[in-house]
């Protein structure tokens, strides 16, 4: 058993007893993990259960063993502390769908640093802008695919996605029967070389923005087999769309 300190991200919790909980958290180092928190609905513990919530992103003090299915957390402190996101209705919405599409991507308890730091790096930035949200999770869903390792081929203008072979083309791909149209699909391009700061801004149309969701949720569910849709999207189709 080895005592050490990482990072991490709560993307759900579970009762265990009366007073303990289980916090699945996507870890820096070391992926997805369980972890045994003794003592965080104690009403003798406010602050550590203020720490648990879904979204935190927090630093662990641990005695962690591979051999062990869920780990024993010593201490838990809040690495980043939200100033909106639990305050916004439009924020809260954005982010709780968006932890929940992590959720459902990552199964194994292997580290994925550029993963990691993307979703970190989308978290921080919805809480702190001023500029509107409403593209925020289209560009979650294309950029996600590259840590992922299933980023679709692109073509600029392309019209034309591939969902099987992960293709976004000017043509019709006469090798698969998932080949589809939508003139949505030429703000790809753009979307995928332009940074997190700039996507407020970004010109998008609410037809294309909504189509796109649609496109890139059912690329996720193409290439990710345990993949399914998140339950929190309805709240954020009636909240953002």
């Amino acid at each position: 058993m080895a005592f050490i300190k990482t990072q991490g991200i709560i993307l759900r919790t579970l009762d265990y007893s009366e007073s303990n909980i289980i916090a699945h958290i996507f870890t820096k180092e070391y992926g997805l993990i369980s972890g045994m928190v003794y003592g965080a609905k104690s009403t003798k513990s406010k602050k550590k259960n203020f720490i648990w919530k879904i979204g935190n992103i927090v630093e662990l003090d641990l005695d962690f063993k591979n051999t062990h299915k869920i780990q024993p957390i010593k201490e838990g402190a809040i690495f980043y502390q939200y100033k909106e996101i639990p305050f916004d209705i439009y924020k809260n919405a954005l982010a709780t769908i968006c932890i929940e599409i992590v959720t459902k991507c990552i199964k194994e308890n292997q580290a994925n640093l550029q993963l990691y730091d993307f979703v970190l790096e989308f978290l921080t930035q919805v809480d702190s802008t001023n500029e509107s949200i409403k593209n925020y999770l289209v560009y979650f869903l294309l950029h996600i695919t590259s840590p992922l390792g299933i980023q679709p081929i692109l073509k600029q203008g392309g019209t034309w996605i591939d969902y099987e072979n992960g293709e976004i083309t000017t043509f019709k791909s006469t090798e698969s029967l998932y080949s589809h149209e939508y003139l949505s699909l030429t703000h790809t391009y753009d979307l995928f070389n332009i940074e997190i700061k700039q996507i407020g801004a970004y010109n998008l149309p609410v037809s294309d923005r909504q189509e796109l969701i649609a496109v890139f949720f059912r690329y996720l569910k193409t290439h990710l087999p345990d993949f399914s849709m998140p339950k929190s999207l309805q709240i954020y189709k009636d909240i953002l769309y």
